[in-house]
């Protein structure tokens, strides 16, 4: 059950990085997905390789989180109630340190 729910919510993902940290990247993750398994399998599998992960239900607090956490990475699922993660890609790009990042 768990990897149908994994298989099925993987494929709605987009990943922010910070430009400045491509290349030293911090080892710092921040997951949103309203899945409670899918947070737990990749917090699991991102702290296995010593990264410090941050996850939440929701990207509503998505602003705040990037203050407060500074991640390299941000992964997001797509498809969530409220604000997903093109919404919050969105609010990620008017940050001025987060315009130059691939998306």
């Amino acid at each position: 059950m768990l990897t149908a729910s994994l298989n099925r919510s993987l494929r709605f993902r987009t990943t922010i990085c910070n430009s400045r940290d491509i290349n030293n990247m911090q080892k710092r993750v921040q997951v949103y997905d309203d899945d409670a398994d899918i947070l737990e399998v990749c917090k699991y599998l991102q702290e296995m390789h010593d990264y410090d992960v941050g996850t939440r239900g929701s990207c509503c607090t998505v602003i705040l989180d990037l203050e407060k956490f500074s991640p390299g990475l941000v992964i997001t699922d797509n498809l969530m109630p409220e604000t997903g993660g093109v919404a919050a890609g969105q609010k990620i790009e008017l940050i001025r340190d987060f315009t130059s990042s691939p998306q």
